[in-house]
């Protein structure tokens, strides 16, 4: 058991003391923040209250208040310096809960896509065996028969599948190396979308807008400031790490990036676009200021194997075309979101009436149709 700590052992206290704001990352009238002598990612920080006490709880009202306000601070800091993709925050109250260092301290530690194979659970892996509970979620969804375990190009999912489709909560747009094996964009073409995504090539690749610097209190006009390929501190924001990808490929030094794409139908609704090879980036004007465009070439097996339910020969014919998304928005309100064979709402996709290798446009609402995976599967057989 820890004997209790005091003021003069304190590895803390200097720190609640220090007047050097070089130490510090920030300061108000009770509570003090500064980096973690041992971070677990770029950027942990620590918040602490200046008055020595070991248990969180037995902070004064107000000395609670501040370090939460100084919390929030701390954390527009850390996304302007670093641009992370998320956020632990983390109290440890007493030996038992791990906590090690006799000052209570509030961890706020940065994360960042792939820094983990599987984020989900977070803060719950503090007690491992219960942190995985989807486990037995999925357990009772399987029995039930409506675990997702794959889908292709063109399938309409909702928010939850997606996420779980790629083991992370999806917040932002770019999300480079995600996992080992791929990078994942997040688009929006419709009415006042905040970038200039469009489709090229007849429907075979894409044009993605960079995106723009986070909003703080220190750039509260983002839309006004030309885009960044690295944070204040050096180190590459999204935008950086897929243009070095980009370059890479052109001359000739990796392989592609593959980059899966979804975009989003409405809220809550998605549709995977599909899987693509990041083959060139550029900064151009766009107004008054420069933003980096990233252009894609659709894979032709886009599909995506999430488990073994499904087996890959009984998806659905891979789209080689991408469908403009006025036309998805227009279908699907057409259609009532739902399949117009059975009317079924799940496992739904965007079929061509007629298939592009015959003939059939993806530029169209009168030849795009919603269809179940059953009967997009019974259409597939027809056809081949």
């Amino acid at each position: 058991m820890l004997e209790p700590m005091s003021l003069s052992d304190c590895p803390f206290c200097p720190m609640a003391e220090e007047v050097n704001e070089d130490k510090l990352i920030a300061v108000n009238r009770s509570a003090v923040a500064f980096f973690d002598k041992y971070p677990v990612s770029q950027g942990h920080a620590l918040v602490i209250p200046k008055r020595h006490e070991a248990n969180f709880f037995k902070l004064l009202p107000e000395e609670q208040l501040d370090v939460w306000k100084l919390l929030n601070e701390v954390r527009l800091v850390l996304s302007d310096t670093f641009q992370p993709d998320g956020f632990n925050v983390g109290i440890n109250v007493s030996e038992t809960a791990g906590q090690t260092v006799e000052h209570a301290h509030v961890h706020l530690i940065p994360r960042y896509g792939g820094d983990v194979e599987d984020p989900r659970g977070g803060v719950r892996w503090v007690i491992p065996d219960k942190a995985p509970y989807w486990k037995s979620e999925s357990n009772q969804h399987s029995s039930e028969g409506d675990l997702r375990s794959s889908f292709a190009a063109g399938e309409i999912i909702n928010y939850r599948e997606m996420c779980e489709a790629e083991k992370s909560q999806l917040q932002r747009g770019m999300n480079f190396r995600l996992s080992q094996t791929h990078s994942v964009l997040l688009m929006s073409r419709r009415d006042g979308a905040p970038y200039d995504d469009e489709i090229i090539g007849n429907g075979t690749g894409l044009i993605y807008e960079g995106h723009d610097i986070p909003k703080s209190n220190s750039e509260p006009y983002p839309k006004l400031k030309d885009q960044e390929l690295r944070t204040p501190k050096g180190s590459l924001t999204q935008n950086g790490r897929f243009f070095h990808a980009a370059r890479e490929f052109k001359s000739g030094k990796q392989q592609p990036e593959q980059v899966r794409v979804y975009e989003k139908l409405k809220v809550g609704i998605w549709v995977f676009a599909g899987t693509f090879d990041l083959v060139d980036a550029w900064s151009e004007e766009s107004g008054e200021r420069q933003v980096f465009k990233f252009e894609l070439k659709l894979i032709s097996d886009s599909s995506i194997l999430l488990g073994n339910r499904r087996h890959q020969e009984d998806l659905p014919l891979v789209h080689t075309r991408l469908i403009p998304s006025q036309v998805k928005q227009e279908v699907f309100k057409r259609d009532g979101g739902q399949c117009v064979e059975c009317a079924s709402k799940d496992n739904l996709h965007f079929d061509h009436i007629i298939p592009f290798s015959k003939g059939g446009s993806s530029l169209t609402s009168e030849n795009i149709q919603l269809l179940c995976a059953r009967h997009n599967l019974q259409k597939s057989d027809s056809i081949q």
